[in-house]
């Protein structure tokens, strides 16, 4: 069995609200999904329904979604580490990185 998979796309990190980790997984896997291929068989995204596409993740073993995980974390991304002082003089590090702490640094520190 092979499983094609492509990087998931902006839209997918958009529309991705959820903070649970394995729901979030799951719809980047719906993104990402391309095709599956057996020795008989090519199952394409466009001829699966989503129940059967998340019944599929459902039965993947835990080496299968760790494969999946590491695919997803090595999709390159933006990262700014930024260092400074407080009022204090004391010398903090913040990492923003992906869309996510971007939007929640900034709400936090807007007024």
């Amino acid at each position: 069995m092979v499983l094609l998979l492509k990087e998931p796309d902006f839209s997918c990190l958009i529309e991705d609200d959820t903070e649970d980790s394995e729901n979030g997984l799951k719809s980047m896997f719906k993104n990402c999904f391309v095709e599956l291929q057996t020795s008989g068989n090519v199952f394409c995204k466009n001829e699966i329904s989503d129940d059967d596409l998340f019944s599929f993740y459902d039965l993947m073993t835990k080496k299968q979604l760790d494969e999946f995980e590491k695919f997803v974390n090595s999709v390159p991304r933006m990262k700014k580490t930024i260092i400074y002082r407080t009022r204090d003089n004391e010398e903090k590090t913040l990492t923003i990185m992906g869309i996510e702490s971007f939007f929640a640094y900034a709400s936090a520190t807007s007024v």
